[in-house]
């Protein structure tokens, strides 16, 4: 027997875990085509249990999916919040990295774009949330960061490199 509070905990942990583990079987799949703005979109809607009424509102308010700023409102910014209180909600916080790695990964020429000027330059905004989203990266997304666009994007001139 569970009240209410107990059980919507129940329903969200379950959900982190299943999200993180599709994410990471995604990550890891060989055979996908590339995502485009659109899959995308749909795909971080999933992250959160609101997130397909979110993507409603999202289009509702500018007829069209503009990835730049659902990603923001979606990925960026949660992410922030959670990297801020560190250790609140680990898996929360992988869910999103897994998602924000996939984008890099398999997303497009528009969705790569997305990562490279909307997430990383967000996320680059405050060095100790900077270091500890490093924290949780593959070597290779760090390396790719480190080594193409911290020199390429004028927009991150001066921020530190991932450790």
């Amino acid at each position: 027997c569970f009240a209410r509070e107990e059980y919507e905990v129940m329903v969200k942990e379950f959900w982190e875990r299943k999200t993180y583990e599709q994410l990471e079987n995604l990550l890891k799949a060989d055979n996908i085509n590339e995502m485009n703005l659109k899959e995308c979109a749909y795909m971080l809607a999933d992250l959160t249990l609101n997130g397909r009424i979110m993507l409603q509102e999202h289009i509702r308010d500018y007829n069209e999916i503009l990835l730049h700023i659902f990603a923001s409102d979606m990925v960026s910014e949660p992410l922030i919040d959670l990297l801020n209180v560190l250790g609140e909600n680990a898996l929360l916080i992988k869910c999103y990295i897994t998602m924000i790695e996939i984008m890099w990964k398999k997303g497009d020429e528009a969705v790569r774009n997305v990562v490279d000027v909307t997430i990383l330059e967000r996320l680059s905004d405050e060095d100790i949330v900077w270091q500890k989203f490093g924290g949780f990266l593959s070597d290779e997304f760090k390396r790719y960061i480190n080594k193409e666009v911290l020199p390429n994007n004028l927009m991150m001139c001066g921020v530190n490199t991932l450790k």
